[in-house]
């Protein structure tokens, strides 16, 4: 049976408060870069699962590929798709830890070397990917009970 609550709301805040928690402690790690993404990759996901909704069958594949990507830009291009619009600023920023989850996971000629400013980084596109993420569902929540009251008009 799976728990409706562990969502990828869920990890995304189980993982955030265990980067903060390394990050606090001065840690350096590669793997943090690529937690960093894979944050911010879930927190997009939540969005896309709770707000795309496919109106056809290649549309519903279409969501569960992109559900299954690495690639943030993948994520955003989706959003975009169904008129979710996430502020350029606050996209650049997210971006920022783009490309991270194998770079710094994974041996490669692309390996990625992290310092502590990198960690800042991506500390601050969690961050901004969060509270983003958190007005597109107030917001979402608002123009659902309107509609909801219009309905009942």
């Amino acid at each position: 049976m799976v728990d409706d609550n562990k969502n990828y709301l869920f990890y995304a805040n189980q993982e955030r408060e265990g980067f903060i928690q390394l990050y606090n402690l001065g840690s350096i790690f590669d793997f943090m870069a690529g937690m960093a993404q894979s944050i911010c990759e879930k927190y997009l996901k939540q969005i896309i699962d709770d707000y795309c909704q496919p109106s056809t069958v290649q549309e519903q594949y279409e969501k569960e590929m992109v559900l299954h990507s690495h690639n943030l830009r993948t994520l955003f291009n989706l959003l975009e798709k169904y008129d979710i619009n996430i502020d350029h600023e606050a996209k650049k920023t997210i971006l920022c830890v783009d490309g991270y989850y194998f770079s710094t996971r994974y041996p490669s000629p692309d390996a990625s070397t992290i310092s502590q400013n990198d960690l800042k980084e991506c500390l601050e596109s969690i961050n901004v990917c969060k509270k983003t993420i958190e007005t597109i569902r107030e917001e979402m929540e608002l123009q659902n009970q309107s509609m909801d009251d219009m309905s009942m008009q």
